[in-house]
This record gives C-alpha cells, structure tokens and sequence, in this order.
C-alpha cells in the first residue's frame, strides 16, 4: 500500500480505475474528486491524500501514466459514423481522450490525432468510412489518424494497406486508444489491434461515461454482438456474438449521469433484446433497475 499526493487524474487503459486528482492550479477538494471515482472500495481518504490498495491500479502504472499525461499538449479530433452503439464509443474514446490531456477539437479542424469510428451496415458505409479517414489526413498530413470499428473490423487487410491509415482499431479494443497511441508514438510506424471476434470468445468491453454531448437526455450501451446471422447482415461478423453489460456497472454509470444533470436514459445495444442471454439476467430486470434512478426508454430492437 501506498500514498500519493493529489495531482491528477488517471485512468487505467479499461477506464476502470481512477486514481489521484486535482490539476495543479485547479481546485478541487477531495470529497469531489471521490465522487468521480468508480471503484471507491478501492481507495480511501487519509490526512488529504489518497491512498491506493494493492488491489488496485499498480502504482508505478499509474506514476507512468501521469508523467506520459503532463507531456501531453495535443489536439484530438472525433468523428462517428453509424448507430447509437458507436456513438456512445465514440463519446467515451472523446472522454478517454480529454482525460489524457488532449483538447478537442471539431473534426473539420486542424488536428493533431483524428478518430474516426467507422461503420460497415452497408458498401455506402464503408465508402463513407473511408472517405472520413482520407480526409482527416488531407486536413493534416502529419496527424495520427485512427480507424476504429466495424469497417476496419471487417476489412482489416484493406484498413492496414491503406496509408492514410497509422492506427487500425477493430470492436472490443477501443478503451486501449491510449496505449495505441503511445506505441505509435515511441515506434513511428502503423500498429493495428484488431481480434479474431468471431472465434474467440470475448469478454464485454467496458466503456464510461460521465456526460455526453446532450444536455438532458444520455445514451448508454448496454449490450454488444448478435447471435441471429441474418443472410443479408455484416454486423455479427463486425460485432461478434451477444455480449452483455453487467447490470451493477450500467446502474453505477447511470447514477453518475444523473448527478451530472442527466434526467432520460436510453438503453442502446446491437440486439438488444438479446441482453443477458450470455449471463443469465435479462433485459426486463435491468429496465426496472435503471427506472427505479430516472426516466428511461430503449431503443428499437429488430425482434420489437
């Protein structure tokens, strides 16, 4: 067990852990920060600092993580393509990435990393994807620019050849932006992370959110993958098979949003009345868990 002053805030590559908080030069008391803190049984006020248990974030991660963030003066910019599911990513690798020290930016500004969060549900999809990312290189040649998503899920090699391309994303690895980042950075040359979804059993991706670009009213996944395999449909071979959110982690997160002001909630997944088949919960039990919190609604399923 260890001690730290309080400097800054961390997260771990999965967004599970924070860590130490206030920005020099920025107030911020300690019962603040804490309500920031998603795992609060891991960590515990004493004499103004936090402490970190063992069964927490390693430390010297973390001290490796700050000093990597206070090098950090960069502007990201982000553009989302498709459903709501890559919306919400979409906002919580915006989130990750204003948490490492970027400002970001509009997407058809001057950039320093530009994202952006394909989408293959058609071939004006996959034209479009591309299109974004060649233009996202045009705007700054000497920007990093990530392709995250179900194009480059889809069409890894295509994605991996393609030189306005330096960073390839593929689904269930978005919350390792960061460490992507940095790899690019220490070696200078195109790095992909793109799992084999389909033959690989996977677990659900945890992704955050503490506010979204709406004022009122937030979308949260809840649920990823599809088992139906409809003759005309990419998405299970872009998404992989069903995988479900823990109802702890989706209550703990709408609570958040509520104390931020957020007063609808709406539940988003690929097919999400398939939500707890892989767990044993069902999608029933989670709207009355979320309801009891705030107002709340789902979105279309194909089975509705």
């Amino acid at each position: 067990m260890e001690i730290l002053d309080l400097m800054d805030l961390i997260y771990d590559e999965r967004g599970n852990y924070y860590v130490v908080v206030a920005r020099r030069g920025k107030e911020l008391t300690l019962q603040n920060a804490l309500l920031h803190f998603s795992r609060c049984d891991l960590l515990f006020a004493k004499d103004g600092k936090v402490v970190i248990s063992d069964t927490g974030i390693e430390i010297k991660k973390a001290i490796d993580v700050l000093e990597y963030r206070m090098k950090i003066n960069k502007k990201a910019a982000l553009h989302n393509l498709g459903c709501k599911v890559n919306a919400y990513e979409t906002e919580a690798m915006q989130q990750i990435l204003e948490n490492a020290g970027y400002e970001i930016v509009p997407f058809t500004e001057y950039a320093d990393v530009y994202v952006v969060n394909t989408c293959s549900v058609t071939n004006m999809a996959d034209r479009k994807s591309r299109q974004m990312l060649h233009k996202a290189k045009k705007m700054n040649p000497d920007a990093i620019v990530v392709g995250a998503g179900c194009y480059v899920q889809t069409k890894e090699a295509e994605a991996l050849l393609d030189d306005t391309v330096d960073i390839v994303i593929g689904n269930n690895k978005k919350h390792e932006l960061l460490a992507m980042l940095e790899a690019y950075e220490n070696d200078h040359g195109k790095c992909g992370n793109v799992i084999d979804i389909n033959h690989e059993k996977q677990e659900y991706e945890e992704m955050f959110l503490e506010r979204t670009a709406e004022h009122t009213r937030a979308f949260i996944k809840v649920q990823d993958g599809c088992n139906q395999f409809c003759s005309y449909c990419i998405i299970p071979f872009a998404r992989g098979r069903v995988r479900s959110r823990n109802s702890e982690d989706v209550i703990r997160e709408v609570k958040r949003l509520a104390e931020h002001g957020f007063r609808e909630i709406v539940l988003t997944g690929i097919h999400l009345s398939s939500y707890g088949v892989d767990t044993g919960d069902n999608l029933l039990h989670l709207i009355r868990e979320v309801h009891n919190v705030c107002l709340l609604y789902t979105s279309p399923s194909p089975r509705d």
